[in-house]
């Protein structure tokens, strides 16, 4: 079926659009009376306690007047605002007798109206006779317009079997009338390619279904997903009928394609009606499942995509951290070390190994040398940085040889420390070698820190000695 033969969709007319004309002693209120069942269309309404009307010209097939009843008991009678609705001068079928069905307050509550007009301009009025007890309340205008009508700020009405609204996966129930739509299975999915504005989905509860809390997700177009909660009704619960599930933000003015997914795993998602913001009444006559955004039909919630891109930022997130962290411990490791090296320089410690690629001492080489001996024991923390002009090889001391000794065979070895440790002995001569320089040499039996040197006797460092065992 063409868009040409398929059946308009309905022009909704909030109670403050310039269309419609108020006569006689009208108010508006924004109350959207939250705690009676139905929604209040945009929040506000027109109300009046007195003899009123209101008058609205139109190109269509079909009008129907929306508002809140309010039916009281009054002189120990039931009674409700009387009024009457006309189209072309002609009292439509639906009047207040209708309606007195016991006390209630209801919103969204269909008052009058009519449908199967022949196509053209139309006339429709209500009168009414109201009290401040029995109070008249007009919310919206509903109308099926001509294909050649055009009408401004205006909304679409999309009923849960609009030809363009596909349940593509998982199963959907509803009654024979189509007046709602429902599913209680996870990754069940509806798609609706659409033009206009912002679309919004009023749902309403159904009883004797889940009460727990779902979750559905939507996405419009390439947009990132929007999670949304869905909340059930317990047993001998107040039903308060349809209300705002979500409501998308405002869209650039053309053509959306928009994916609701149901996440369970409790109430059920439901669908009463969706209304479109600048929208299109002629229906494109079906949608398909591949996107025309490249979505495709593979991922009709559009969900794959973006966890995708989350597990990106997650993991690039991650790799920034662990990274810093890195960063932060190798500084600290530097400056510890930076630290350490700082402090043995103010010490005056210079630990110097016994092993020198210097030249050899005389000693070595048959050259005459006197030795002294050394204090046993010398504070390790010098405030000046030692100074060693040379040291012995390895190799003189290997294998426990006896140290090089003075030509005149001389040595004396320092006594035992108060500690019990070992110092250092010194030979106790002192001569110039063959190029006139003073040498003396030091004759280690310990290992540890070598300290600065004041005298001007150049001193050369032996290893320790150590016996056979």
């Amino acid at each position: 079926m063409s868009g040409e033969e398929l059946p308009l969709r309905l022009v909704l007319f909030d109670d403050t659009h310039r269309d419609i004309v108020y006569t006689g002693p009208w108010f508006e209120r924004v109350d959207s009376f939250p705690k009676d069942s139905g929604l209040v269309y945009k929040g506000s309404q027109h109300g009046t306690f007195g003899n009123a009307s209101l008058s609205f010209r139109f190109n269509g097939t079909a009008v129907f007047l929306l508002g809140r009843s309010e039916s009281n008991i009054v002189d120990n009678e039931l009674r409700a605002p009387g009024w009457n609705c006309s189209i072309d001068g002609i009292i439509s079928p639906l009047t207040s007798e209708h309606v007195v069905i016991g006390p209630a307050q209801l919103n969204n509550f269909l008052l009058c109206g009519r449908g199967e007009l022949e196509p053209g301009p139309h006339n429709f009025t209500v009168h009414t006779n109201a009290t401040e007890q029995l109070p008249f309340w007009a919310d919206r205008i509903n109308i099926r317009p001509t294909r050649d009508a055009s009408y401004a700020n205006t909304n679409v009405f999309y009923p849960p079997l609009d030809v363009d609204i596909l349940y593509h996966s998982g199963s959907w129930f509803g009654p024979d009338n189509g007046r709602l739509k429902w599913t209680t299975d996870a990754d069940a999915t509806v798609l609706l390619d659409f033009t206009g504005t912002r679309l919004t989905w009023v749902t309403t509860p159904i009883e004797g279904q889940a009460s727990g809390k779902s979750r559905a997700v939507y996405v419009v177009d390439d947009q990132e997903p929007v999670f949304i909660e869905i909340t059930g009704i317990a047993p001998g619960e107040k039903n308060l009928d349809n209300r705002i599930l979500f409501e998308t933000p405002e869209l650039p003015l053309g053509r959306h394609r928009i994916n609701v997914t149901h996440l369970g795993p409790a109430a059920p998602l439901v669908m009463n009606f969706l209304e479109v913001e600048n929208g299109d009444t002629v229906p494109f006559g079906g949608t398909s499942p591949e996107s025309p955004f490249g979505g495709g039909s593979e991922n009709p919630s559009g969900l794959a995509g973006s966890k995708t891109n989350v597990g990106a930022i997650a993991g690039g997130v991650v790799g920034g951290v662990v990274g810093l962290v890195l960063l932060v411990l190798g500084w600290l490791w530097y400056r510890k070390r930076q630290r350490r090296s700082e402090e043995d320089l103010k010490s005056g410690i210079l630990v110097t190994p016994f092993v020198s690629s210097g030249p050899v001492p005389p000693a070595a080489t048959g050259g005459t040398m006197h030795t002294k001996s050394s204090p046993s024991q010398r504070s390790p923390f010098s405030d000046s940085v030692a100074e060693v002009s040379r040291t012995t090889p390895l190799g003189i001391a290997a294998k426990g040889a006896p140290p090089p000794s003075s030509t005149s065979g001389q040595t004396s070895t320092s006594p035992q420390s108060s500690d019990g440790l070992s110092p250092t002995s010194r030979e106790n001569d002192e001569a110039s070698n063959s190029d006139g320089r003073r040498v003396e040499v030091v004759h280690h039996t310990d290992s540890g820190v070598r300290l600065g040197n004041a005298s001007p006797v150049e001193v050369v460092e032996l290893p320790p000695t150590y016996t056979p065992s």
